[in-house]
């Protein structure tokens, strides 16, 4: 058998044998206090998208276009589309509020994203509409 080189590294090599790779090993202590002390770490995983919107694409068509519906993959690419939306809004708000050297989020800051992703009147239908939303939301409280 080749001679082996007296190096510090543990690599077993093609020359070794199966009882020299072996080598020292430490045998694991089943001690319930050194298991019990030493946690795992955690894994810092980002949340999924969220729920789905596509139950909800049915009911609104419906109360416009009775005789319609809408298949599965049509769904798909709508919800799709919402949920870009909804990070686009998101992320806008977010820039105009660090520019704004602000930590916080504000209605102004979502109105203002919204009428910079939606072009022309459609961000400002888009924006009347949220605000009368609201108001019918906080009467009802």
């Amino acid at each position: 058998m080749a001679e082996r080189s007296l190096d510090k590294s543990t690599e077993p090599t093609s020359e070794m044998s199966a009882e020299e790779d072996l080598g020292p090993q430490e045998t694991k202590g089943t001690d319930s206090t050194t298991q019990q002390t030493q946690e795992k770490p955690r894994c810092h995983r980002r949340p999924g998208r969220g729920g789905s919107f596509a139950t909800y694409f049915p009911r609104v068509l419906k109360k416009f276009h009775q005789d319609l519906s809408l298949s599965q993959e049509t769904a798909g690419v709508m919800d799709s589309f919402v949920h870009d939306m909804l990070d686009g809004i998101a992320s806008e708000a977010g820039r105009l509020s660090r520019r704004a050297n602000r930590s916080t989020i504000t209605t102004w800051d979502i109105q203002r994203a919204v009428r910079l992703l939606l072009p022309g009147k459609v961000g400002s239908k888009v924006v009347y509409q949220a605000a009368g939303a609201m108001a019918m939301f906080t009467q009802r409280k």
